[in-house]
């Protein structure tokens, strides 16, 4: 993976029934405002119903920019609180931003 291409973080979450709510809170007051302090062109959190799970999406200009807050505390801390709200901890993964539409 080029560390100049721009990369997609997603993560999936697995809230405690009844905990939806305040976690949505969590995500969107102290993850994505940690994201977008750190350079995050874009951070979302979209809803499954039929499963329940929860997929965040941060768009990263660059790897390294990824990188950095993964590595960074803000983020280590951010995670362990939300996973307090989680049946399971959660999950990540990067993928290099594709640079042509599918015609």
């Amino acid at each position: 993976m080029n560390t100049s291409e721009p990369v997609l973080s997603t993560t999936i979450y697995h809230p405690k029934p009844g905990s939806e709510e305040t976690f949505l809170k969590k995500w969107n007051a102290k993850f994505a405002k940690i994201a977008y302090s750190m350079g995050a062109d874009d951070a979302h959190i979209y809803h499954n119903e039929e499963t329940d799970e929860f997929l965040a999406s941060i768009h990263w200009p660059s790897k390294e920019h990824a990188t950095n807050f993964l590595n960074s505390r803000e983020f280590q801390e951010s995670t362990r609180v939300l996973n307090t709200y989680c049946i399971i901890p959660s999950t990540k993964e990067h993928f290099e931003v594709l640079k042509e539409r599918a015609a």
